[in-house]
């Protein structure tokens, strides 16, 4: 016999969900996610609503730029923003 078990003894479980619960709506997402150069508050000089791919070099340093010095995103990913890598990022925040 299985230790907890007592002969003629049945476990039951009972639960209740209220309405309510049911009723609440799960928040609204964006229909597809914000890429990080869709950003409404980038400045013209990070071209805005450009691809990492098209850019210039001034414009990927600009958004180089930007990364380091009004967010708190990690190289990486500022490197992925600017279609440079990380080591780019990285001789960038050196140089300032």
């Amino acid at each position: 016999m299985p230790r907890g078990r007592h002969p003629g003894r049945s476990a039951r479980v009972t639960a209740r969900v209220d309405d309510n619960e049911r009723q609440e709506q799960q928040p609204e997402l964006p229909a597809t996610p914000v890429k990080d150069w869709e950003l409404p508050e980038l400045p013209a000089d990070c071209a805005p609503g450009r691809v990492p791919d098209l850019l210039t070099d001034e414009q990927a340093r600009a958004r180089v730029v930007y990364g380091l010095t009004r967010t708190d995103w990690t190289q990486r990913r500022i490197g992925e923003f600017a279609g440079r890598s990380a080591t780019t990022v990285n001789k960038v925040k050196a140089a300032m």
